[in-house]
């Protein structure tokens, strides 16, 4: 029966790779997510250990607090600790260095575009630096300034022009004196960088406060070869205070490597939940078509039956079958991950993301996942088919037709109905209660169940988007209608995997317009200013740099301007616990921001105080005048009393301080945004013109009318929309080749159907117009149906973030109505290669056979 199974698949060998296409597509993407990511980390461990090979003491403090999503802020260190250090035995060089943000402005007046953070620091000619020397020098004054080559590409700047930055000290002015490269990078993750020599570094790049200026972030320390780095890390750390951390140059290396490989972790997941729900889909694909070409081999199946094959023996021979379509299309995925990986780096190179791969990496575990994988989903898929393929009678060698048999309707209501409620319930308890698993174990129970229920409502369904096609199409028309519901099951099983696409893509369409609707809830009902000033650079944002704090009182002080107020945020330490902390100058922000305040006022706010959100209030039974315990990044723990409650938290957060908290530290707190209140009968034109220039001159910056900011914060998810959709289409991809090669099936089925309806008369036209059709019923009852699965799956998510703020259910009409007029090109689309089958039906032939 091997051999027999075999040869059976090898027979069939058109069959045999369509079948398996539905295998490569999710294997490619679970490979080349693989194959990508373990590129870039191992470039990365290559990069670091290269840039960091003279490096054998590394001194920072150790004054650190830890956000969300690998966000931290650590504190500073004095410069005097350079002279203490260099006194210790065995250390040759130590040089200071300072890393924080500085954008670079570009010719056109705005920030130069990058894909990454955007740093500055300090350069110097010492070995330890990891700056190598492109073109240029080292900047030796205030006035000079060296940059990261692939910034210097982007905007074609030459040695010798004068470009302006933007940084802690505001807008400033300098001379281009070289380019440099992260060791063999032009700029690494796409980041640019400024850098400075250290005493402007120190004046220019570290908040405008005295504590600031005589600080560094750490110091890199070589050493003179006469101990081991182990021994020189702690002398070092003998002759420096507790408050300051000594790392060997292979333990900062290794932490550099890890923090890469813990930020593509994130990328990787995203890339394989893809990668999995492709497979998913193709699963879809792949039982269909087994359970079909099963249904057409009944006769063969009967007649091994017959000369004594066991029911279990034919149905390993189907699984052996679907191995071998599983091995194929495990190693056709295989190889087009790597060509994936491949696009993948060319298309970050494209947006100037530098990863000097010389090759690609491909480890066994990448080739295991994907064989397993791919492998398994086939057989899985192919099981229920191949019992049913066993099951077979001798008798039925005697039939002429195929005739695909299976569970009554009652078991499959009973069947479907559980695994809907299972399934649905897990999803509901996943939302509910926070279990994420619960819930990814949810929405694919949830869409098998749905499998199993659809043929017994397809038919209805079908007939009804079949009216207005016969209507209109006449007999073929009628002919495409009668074929999509003379076999339920087969259209539906068709429709299904399209239906999981559309159901996925709609629930994200619904859940992206209704948090947008909420977010323009949010901000009409609590900003009541007129204009903002928005960061408008990529890396910028809340603790990644941004606008000074003296220029939100710059644009105060313009006439017809009330009040402008900028807003910052910080980590902090709340009675053992990291929070983030809202930067606010108390005496501007209730004029441009409504919170709420059911206790005190914004403006009551002082440097020993504390604003609170309500639901913390009660949450740590606070009230007006209880103290909490703040520690700050600085290592200094401060008490702060509750002078004001607030109930609107969703952009204040839990706790919002005064910026005077941070007036004698040398923490960072530049404002991400700058909100604007025009005063009372201003004119608005003068006041715009105005604010307008005082942005151009700063260089940094987006001068937005209210409705427009409003719209750009509501729109920002757009980003992520996109992309989400981008990795959905491939499911959407599979199931239109699986509506294909299905149509395909039909029609060599149902060759003496062609053949009679061609010898009374209908025309190649016809026939390519009626499987046209079927193709668009049933590509429309996988969208119908998707449709209102996505719907049902968005809001319970909407509803299940309601107490996050999110509460605003919006449908999407313009996207539903899109998707409909998608579905039918689909349908018309996928119906092309069958119907062209068809109209190519050899009559005489047809009829003659048996």
């Amino acid at each position: 029966m091997l051999r027999i199974a075999l040869k059976s698949a090898l027979k069939r060998k058109g069959r045999l790779l369509l079948t398996s296409f539905a295998v490569v597509l999710g294997t490619a993407f679970l490979s080349g997510s693989f194959v990508f990511t373990d590129t870039i980390k191992n470039t990365f461990d290559d990069l670091f250990a290269d840039v960091n090979a003279d490096t054998d003491a590394f001194v920072r403090s150790s004054n650190v607090i830890e956000g969300d999503f690998g966000l931290e802020t650590r504190n500073r260190i004095p410069t005097t600790l350079v002279d203490t250090i260099s006194a210790v035995e065995g250390v040759a060089v130590a040089d200071p260095q300072i890393q924080t943000s500085a954008i670079i402005i570009g010719r056109e007046g705005k920030p130069i575009t990058v894909s990454g953070p955007t740093f500055g620091g300090n350069v110097s000619d010492d070995a330890v630096s990891p700056w190598v020397y492109d073109q240029g020098r080292a900047p030796t004054n205030g006035d000079e300034v060296a940059i990261d080559l692939g910034s210097a590409k982007k905007e074609d700047f030459t040695l010798g022009e004068k470009i302006r930055v933007s940084a802690a000290g505001g807008t400033r002015e300098f001379e281009l004196v070289g380019f440099v490269k992260f060791g063999d990078v032009d700029s690494p993750g796409g980041a640019s960088y400024v850098l400075l020599d250290l005493q402007t570094a120190q004046e220019y790049l570290l908040p405008q406060r005295d504590a600031a200026k005589s600080l560094v972030d750490a110091i890199v320390v070589k050493g003179d070869g006469s101990v081991t780095d182990e021994v020189l890390a702690e002398r070092i750390q003998g002759a420096v205070d507790n408050e300051t951390e000594v790392l060997t140059g292979a333990e900062i290396t290794e932490e550099n490597q890890s923090d890469i490989r813990e930020g593509l972790n994130f990328f990787t997941i995203f890339l394989t939940v893809f990668a999995l729900v492709a497979l998913f889909v193709g699963s879809f694909v792949i039982a269909n078509i087994f359970s079909i070409t099963q249904a057409q081999r009944q006769r063969e199946n009967a007649l091994l039956r017959a000369i004594g094959a066991k029911s279990t023996q034919i149905t390993f021979a189907a699984l052996v079958e679907a191995a071998l379509i599983g091995l194929v299309g495990s190693l056709l995925g295989l190889l087009g991950g790597i060509a994936l990986a491949k696009g993948l780096q060319s298309m970050l190179a494209a947006f100037g993301i530098d990863i000097p791969a010389v090759g690609l990496t491909l480890l066994p575990r990448t080739i295991a996942i994907t064989m397993i994988a791919g492998i398994l989903v086939t057989i899985g898929a192919a099981i229920l088919p191949s019992i049913k393929a066993g099951r077979i009678k001798p008798v039925e060698a005697m039939r002429e037709s195929a005739l695909e048999t299976g569970s009554s309707n009652r078991s499959r209501l009973v069947i479907g109905l559980i695994a809907l409620v299972v399934g649905f319930g897990a999803v509901l308890t996943g939302l509910f209660g926070g279990q994420l698993t619960l819930f990814g174990i949810g929405i694919p129970v949830t869409f098998i169940a749905l499998y199993v229920l659809l043929p017994l409502f397809s038919q209805p369904i079908t007939d009804l988007i079949g009216r207005p096609i016969e209507a209109t199409r006449g007999i073929t028309g009628r002919m495409a209608r009668d074929n999509a519901s003379r076999n339920p099951k087969r259209t539906a099983r068709t429709a299904a995997a399209l239906l999981i696409g559309v159901a996925l893509v709609a629930g994200v369409s619904v859940i992206a317009a209704s948090v947008k609707s909420s977010i323009r809830q949010i901000f009409a009902e609590q900003f009541t200013g007129d204009y903002a000033v928005s960061l408008d650079v990529a890396g910028g944002g809340p603790m990644m740099g941004g606008f000074g704090n003296d220029f939100a009182d710059q644009l105060g002080a313009i006439d017809g301007v009330k009040a402008a107020a900028g807003i910052s945020q910080n980590l902090g330490v709340v009675d053992g616990k990291n929070q983030i902390l809202t930067v606010v100058n108390p005496a501007t922000i209730g004029e441009v921001f409504d919170l709420k305040f059911t206790s005190g006022d914004a403006a009551d706010l002082t440097a020993d105080g504390v604003a609170i959100s309500q639901d913390r209030a009660t949450k740590d039974a606070l009230g007006m005048g209880d103290t909490i315990e703040v520690q700050l990044v600085d290592g200094v723990t401060r008490t702060l009393t509750v002078q004001g409650i607030y109930t609107e938290d969703l952009l204040a957060g839990s706790y919002s301080v005064s910026r005077e908290l941070f007036a004698d530290t040398a923490i960072d707190v530049p404002d991400f945004a700058i909100f604007v209140l025009e005063s009372d009968g201003a004119n608005s034109a003068a006041v715009t013109k105005a604010l307008a220039a005082a942005v151009e001159e700063n260089g940094l910056g987006k001068l937005l009318p209210r409705d427009e900011y409003i719209d750009q914060q509501s729109e920002q998810i757009n980003q992520i929309v996109n992309l989400v959709y981008g990795l959905l289409f491939l499911s959407v991809f599979i199931a239109i080749f699986g509506i294909i090669l299905t149509l395909w099936l039909s029609v060599l089925e149902r060759r003496r159907e062609l053949a009679l309806s061609r010898a009374v008369g209908m025309t190649k036209g016809q026939v390519w117009g009626m499987v046209s059709w079927e193709a668009v019923i049933t590509s429309l009852l996988g969208t119908v149906v998707g449709i209102l699965v996505g719907l049902v799956l968005g809001y319970a998510l909407v509803y299940a973030l309601r107490d996050e703020g999110f509460s605003s259910f919006t449908i999407p009409i313009a996207t539903m109505i899109t998707m409909f007029v998608i579905s039918v090109f689909i349908g018309v689309v996928a119906a092309i290669i069958p119907a062209y089958r068809a109209t190519k039906t050899d009559v005489v032939g047809a009829l003659a056979s048996s």
